[in-house]
């Protein structure tokens, strides 16, 4: 009866911890592995087989807070799949995979130098498995019964006791020995024991293992956005050699279909000139007054000089790039990065932009989201250069000189701008 109340509390609590989990929006984390001596190996996660790369590093991605259980193996060879298990906090995880000898196959933290050993798992066994009674029929077990829908409580488990089996072992018979020969002296040559030589086992001495001063790996950079975040590493190689590895995990959203704007012809703005309309005070016209002793004369009207207002000229609206045919949505923006971020130069990059220019233009906000895919400001130059015939908002476009550093290209960047 107990275990009966006890699975069911458990299943409640499971079911309640699954529509919390559900009810929060948690965001994605990664785990990056590598081995120590660049040994090529694979992850079982979730039914899934992740092999790493030939240097022997693995980024395992989208990973919610909480437990995470998988198991790393090496293809070809005898060594068995090590289980591990590690709680992820908010936070991305780097690891260095090493096998400390006795201890095992461990992850090494390369941030907090903590290393976290496999998992090993235990299964209890019943040595003293109990009977079970029919089910008891007395009123409390029947309203239990009734109240947890379940009928296994009305039944009772006795453990039988092992008590040990006393066997009657018979007596034996007593044996009269009766002696007629002189008794003589006996002597028992024990044979010689010679001691036997310890084999000498080989001393095996293990080396001290020091924590790796620094990883061969690097990430350079960290961009977010709505559509995922990118991840920029830097691989040191053995000959000295460096490689960039470039890698954009999708945030788990639904995207909304973007509606592209529509192309609305505006006409041409014309100056309009304002007329000049000339103002002339008349003064009023005074009576002439007589009197007895003088005769005032009649003044004439002084005109004032006709002042002209300046004619204001009106500015001419912007007008959309002529060299538009389509205008690029959200979509496009994503499959436009992604084709990107598979590149491995600068250049490379330059050049599928190109081809997805011939088709659509961009607005200034979207080439700044792809800008951050470059390294340096001069990829970041030769990009903004190639998009400028291609941007829809033209006047916003000058701001994309900000994410330049270098006074060089900055110079060079102002200097595409006409009337700057």
């Amino acid at each position: 009866m107990r275990t009966s109340v006890i699975r069911r509390l458990a299943l409640v609590m499971v079911v309640s911890a699954f529509f919390s989990v559900q009810a929060k929006s948690q965001l994605n984390h990664f785990i990056y592995l590598q081995t120590d001596n660049q040994q090529p190996f694979y992850i079982k996660y979730n039914n899934r087989i992740i092999s790493s790369s030939s240097s022997g590093y693995l980024i395992l991605p989208k990973l919610k807070d909480g437990v995470v259980d998988f198991a790393v193996g090496f293809p070809k060879s005898d060594q068995q799949e090590q289980q591990f298990r590690y709680t992820i906090d908010k936070a991305d995880k780097g690891f260095l995979l090493k096998n400390f000898s006795d201890k095992g196959w461990g992850l090494y933290d390369l941030q907090t130098s903590s290393i976290v050993y496999t998992a090993v798992k235990t299964a209890e066994t019943n040595n003293n498995p109990g009977s079970t009674v029919a089910p008891a029929n007395d009123p409390f077990s029947n309203m239990l019964s009734k109240v947890t829908q379940d009928s296994t409580v009305k039944t009772v488990t006795v453990v039988k006791e092992t008590k040990p089996v006393v066997v009657d072992t018979p007596k034996p018979a007593k044996v009269e020995v009766v002696v007629t020969a002189p008794v003589k002296d006996t002597i028992t040559v024990k044979p010689e024991i010679k001691p036997e030589k310890p084999i000498e086992q080989p001393v095996v001495t293990e080396p001290e293992w020091t924590a790796p001063s620094k990883s061969p790996i690097k990430q350079v950079r960290k961009f977010e956005s709505r559509e995922g975040a990118d991840f920029v590493f830097e691989v040191g190689e053995a000959n000295g050699l460096k490689d960039t590895v470039r890698l954009f995990i999708e945030r788990d959203t639904v995207i909304n279909p973007v509606v592209s704007p529509a192309v609305i012809d505006t006409p041409k703005a014309e100056v309009v000139l304002k007329d000049t309309v000339a103002v002339v005070q008349q003064p009023k016209k005074e009576e002439p007054v007589v009197k007895n002793e003088e005769v005032v004369e009649k003044k004439e009207p002084v005109t004032p000089p006709v002042v002209s207002e300046p004619v204001q000229k009106k500015e001419t609206a912007s007008l959309p790039n002529s060299n538009c045919k389509d205008f690029a949505t959200e979509d496009d923006l994503i499959k436009l990065r992604r084709r990107m971020a598979s590149q491995r130069k600068d250049e490379q990059m330059v050049d599928e932009a190109k081809k997805a220019f011939r088709a659509k233009c961009f607005t200034t906000s979207q080439l700044k989201n792809l800008s951050a895919l470059f390294l340096s400001d001069e990829g970041r130059y030769r990009f903004f250069d190639a998009a400028l015939p291609f941007v829809t908002d033209y006047s916003n476009f000058k701001s994309l000189g900000e994410t330049i550093n270098d006074d060089y290209y900055k110079r060079r960047f102002i200097a595409l701008l006409p009337n700057q």
